[in-house]
């Protein structure tokens, strides 16, 4: 899919107050927020499904729909064209061959205009509704065994059905990915420091369904406003902010529902934590997690190999409600009254289910740990034997 503006390099970050060149806010609203971080709008006119055709007698089928968004800045000229296909059937292989489109059978909808130019389909979007395509043409680079003799065929006809879905957009609906991860759908509390995705902006059709444009892959332009210092990872593409409160703010005059605003807080807004320690031992298959429980012992499989005691949090609750994210193990610390069993910090070693490793295993017998999560009231002491 290429894309009018690369997300990367049209991430802008403004400080101390300096507007977005395409902000309609008034700063004057928001006089103590002086960050912004903004993500643009992007649009696509190009698309390039990868097809999964079923083989069906001696030809091949495939259903491929596309959905397409009608609003400002909207791309409404769109090409397609195949990037590939498979072919599914028990007298063939998998594997990935060209997909060609001679002609348009059958068109049913008038909601676009389409044409096939030397096996691309050229779109141009006219209003809301469905089109439903019947594309006649060829999937080349096959290894199907058809027929009495069981001989390999590459290159087998293809009845290829398209539908293309286009909506207007009436509105849009802000969330952010933490919401849905952790069930906090009326309010966000996040971690500072500690990298997020980007708010997303939706839209909406009339009948209040929410849908993905392809020709919009970010179909309004974000900003976000907050009090607190914002940074972008170029690496993977997180957020991640000082305590305070950020303000959403989406460049559309369509109404805008969902997340407004979020709060981010520090470690010392931390009410309760809920963490779990793990043994991550080493096995002949790799690495292994097993939930510490005192009144257990835990066996070692591979004593010369290394083995850790690891941290994994659960849950926690701010001052401001429910953490909407996970405290890293990296901010847990540990020390050992048994050094000689187990030593504080941990060696790091490749993490499983999102926990990291506060203490090694130094020797069989009993370990004796204090977990803390420093900058908090947070202890967890814990005492536990191991075994071979």
């Amino acid at each position: 899919m290429r894309v009018l503006l690369s997300l990367l390099s049209a991430v802008l970050l403004l400080a101390c107050g300096t507007p977005a060149d395409n902000s309609k806010e008034d700063d004057s609203a928001n006089p103590g927020q002086s960050y912004r971080l903004m993500l643009p709008a992007q649009y696509a006119t190009t698309q390039e499904p990868t097809l999964y055709a079923t083989l069906t007698g001696n030809a091949a089928t495939a259903l491929t729909e596309l959905v397409y968004g009608l609003s400002a800045g909207y791309p409404t000229l769109v090409s397609v064209t195949p990037k590939g296909g498979y072919l599914r059937g028990q007298q063939c292989s998998t594997q990935e061959g060209a997909v060609i489109w001679n002609s348009i059978v059958a068109q049913d909808g008038t909601a676009a205009k389409v044409s096939l130019d030397h096996g691309k389909l050229l779109v141009t979007l006219v209003d809301e509704g469905t089109v439903t395509l019947l594309l006649d043409g060829q999937i080349e680079g096959q290894d199907c065994k058809l027929g009495d003799s069981g001989a390999s065929v590459a290159t087998l006809p293809l009845q290829h059905k398209v539908v293309l879905r286009i909506h207007r957009a009436v509105g849009y609906v802000v969330e952010q990915f933490n919401q849905r991860l952790f069930g906090c759908t009326n309010s966000l509390v996040l971690l500072s420091n500690v990298g997020f995705r980007f708010p997303t902006a939706q839209p909406v059709n009339a009948a209040g369904q929410h849908f993905d444009p392809a020709n919009a892959p970010t179909p309004v332009s974000i900003t976000l406003h907050s009090s607190g210092a914002l940074s972008l990872d170029s690496a993977s593409l997180q957020v991640s902010a000082a305590a305070g409160q950020a303000v959403v703010h989406v460049d559309t005059d369509l109404p805008v529902d969902g997340l407004h605003s979020f709060d981010v807080v520090g470690l010392d807004s931390l009410t309760a934590v809920h963490a779990t320690l793990y043994l991550n031992k080493a096995t002949n298959k790799g690495r292994y997690l097993e939930l510490i429980k005192e009144e257990v012992p835990l066996r070692i499989f591979m004593p010369e190999k290394l083995n850790t005691v690891d941290v994994r949090c659960d849950a926690a609750s701010t001052t401001l409600g429910t953490l909407c994210a996970q405290v890293p193990g990296s901010a847990f610390a540990a020390s050992s009254s048994t050094p000689e069993y187990c030593s504080a910090p941990g060696s790091w070693v490749d993490s499983l289910g999102s926990s990291f490793p506060i203490a090694t295993i130094k020797a069989i017998g009993e370990c004796e740990l204090a977990v803390t999560l420093p900058g908090t009231s947070f202890l967890r002491p814990i005492k536990f034997r191991t075994s071979l």
